[in-house]
């Protein structure tokens, strides 16, 4: 199986072949004198006569490659199943055909109407000719199943549907597509409509790769607090929300009152009931805290996607950047949070988050509460709350 830095590298290579694929037909059919976009086929720009076929075929030389690259990558994240050796099979038979499109040429554009059209339905073109559009549509059933494959490959799952869902939308797209250019005689602007679902498809996977094989988020700074008296505590102040760039965000920030309080659920869990009023827009969170092990807290809440990850260390904690839905208007957005909090001389804890755009690592807000501990909560029986003793005993 191809390591974390193989997978990675044959994504990114498939990626720009896409890139690549979409310029050289550009570059090519602007060098070829008389040429139509709209009524002819990329593969014309790789014909018996055209000006320069070496680009195109180039082209479709190192898009042939890219899905075999994407496929080895595949192999890298999938489950071993049989489904996934036909997935992987699909690629690679694709891969070939795609490649071999490039050495055997048509002789002459298919444009409707045309000469070239009344002698391909003559059969008084070449056997060459007659296995380049054999290839491209044993190559186009074979990208086709792909997905469907590999919605087998990851059946039961979110990622199977989806699969499955593509699938159906390139299989009846690509039919319709190529349908309705044949019909207004404009096949070579369907063609590329097809070439377009084919990028599209290639980059769903490659960049499923690069997320799945992505390193762990490191480590946040120190927080210098101690998780007992932080975590088993009370906590009330004051929050602020600001938009970046903060010297205009700080003229329109949404200012309020914070409040946590902690209670306690077994030995190793606990939940924070945290809540935001910003002057009309009320933010309430309830968190689950778990200690998986010793030294690392799990944190689960609605709006984090994937959670969070607080490792314990001498003198403090630090805080992994996790993903959270933010709230902008009726529809959250999935932005990457990173913890900078410190806590000031005259007992203040001032918890600093910076919101980012994920992937790109923008940061485009600020959201930062300071808060202070007050008596922590106590149990129906007026003793303290069993989460401040439990606690205790931990560093």
């Amino acid at each position: 199986m191809a390591g974390r830095t193989t997978t990675r590298s044959l994504a990114w290579l498939a990626i720009a072949a896409q890139a690549v694929f979409i310029v050289a037909w550009i570059v090519a059919g602007a060098l070829q004198p008389g040429y139509s976009h709209l009524r002819e086929g990329v593969s014309a720009l790789g014909a018996q006569h055209a000006a320069h076929p070496w680009i195109v075929n180039g082209a479709i030389v190192l898009e042939g490659l890219s899905l075999l690259a994407v496929g080895v990558a595949l192999r890298a994240v999938l489950p071993r199943r049989p489904a996934t050796l036909v997935t992987l099979g699909l690629f690679a038979a694709a891969a070939v055909v795609v490649v071999l499109t490039a050495v055997f040429r048509i002789d002459c554009s298919m444009i409707p109407g045309s000469r070239c059209e009344h002698l391909f339905k003559a059969g008084a073109l070449s056997a060459e000719h007659d296995a380049h559009i054999w290839l491209a549509l044993a190559a186009s059933v074979l990208i086709v199943l792909t997905p469907f494959a590999l919605a087998r490959a990851l059946w039961p799952s979110p990622l199977a549907m989806a699969a499955l869902m593509s699938g159906g939308f390139g299989l009846v797209a690509g039919f319709a597509v190529g349908a309705l250019g044949q019909a207004s005689e404009n096949p070579g602007l369907g063609e590329r409509i097809q070439l377009l679902l084919l990028h599209l498809w290639v980059l769903e996977l490659a960049v499923g790769a690069l997320y799945v094989t992505r390193r762990p988020p490191a480590l946040g700074p120190l927080i210098p607090l101690r998780p007992r008296d932080f975590f088993a505590r009370e906590w009330a102040g004051t929050g602020e929300l600001i938009f970046r760039p903060l010297f205009v965000g700080r003229l329109f920030a949404l200012r309020g009152v914070a409040r946590r309080s902690a209670t306690w659920v077994s030995d190793r869990v606990w939940r924070f009931d945290d809540e935001l009023d910003l002057g009309g827009l009320v933010h309430r969170r309830l968190t689950f805290c778990e200690f998986v092990t010793d030294r690392k807290v799990r944190l689960t809440a609605g709006d984090f996607p994937d959670g969070a990850e607080a490792v314990v260390e001498e003198g403090g904690y630090r805080v992994r950047p996790f993903r959270a839905a933010f709230p902008l208007g009726p529809v959250p957005v999935i932005v990457t949070c990173h913890d900078r909090s410190r806590m000031q001389s005259d007992g203040t804890f001032v918890n600093d988050f910076d919101i980012r755009v994920p992937g790109l690592g923008i940061p485009f807000a600020r959201l930062t509460f300071r808060v202070q501990p007050i008596d922590p909560p106590r149990d129906s029986a007026g003793e303290p709350d069993a989460l401040a003793g439990a606690l205790s005993a931990r560093p």
